[in-house]
């Protein structure tokens, strides 16, 4: 609501009552209830968040899942590229290591996958 739009609430409001001032006081207080009750909606956001975090945006969070998805495909075309034959021990730590990889990938993604997704202020 604009403060024209208000200002003219109000002397509606006014002009209908035609008494003292309590009615104009009221009136205005009326009017401002709608900002209230807006700052207390935003205040009770602000304290359901865990201390220390932030909410993430939608956008950044669909954004952050896709970027997840392809490094999880591209680590899963890794691992198929590997030898069958896993004969040195190199070889089997780097599939261990890409494992690991993938399992933190899917951890993730489950993560951002919430509707509700809180990140830690820097």
């Amino acid at each position: 609501m604009c403060i024209r739009d208000r200002n003219s609430i109000i002397s509606m409001f006014i002009l209908a009552c035609r008494i003292s001032k309590k009615s104009k006081l009221f009136a205005k207080n009326y009017c401002n209830l709608d900002v209230v009750t807006t700052n207390r909606k935003e205040e009770a956001e602000r304290e359901r968040l865990p201390p220390g975090t932030r909410q993430l945006s939608e956008e950044e969070r669909v954004e952050t899942l896709k970027n997840l998805q392809e490094s999880k495909a591209d680590v899963e075309k890794m691992i198929g590229k590997m030898p069958i034959s896993m004969r040195t021990l190199a070889l089997q730590q780097r599939k261990a290591e890409l494992e690991k990889k993938v399992e933190e990938l899917d951890r993730a993604i489950a993560t951002f996958s919430r509707p509700k997704v809180y990140i830690a202020i820097e």
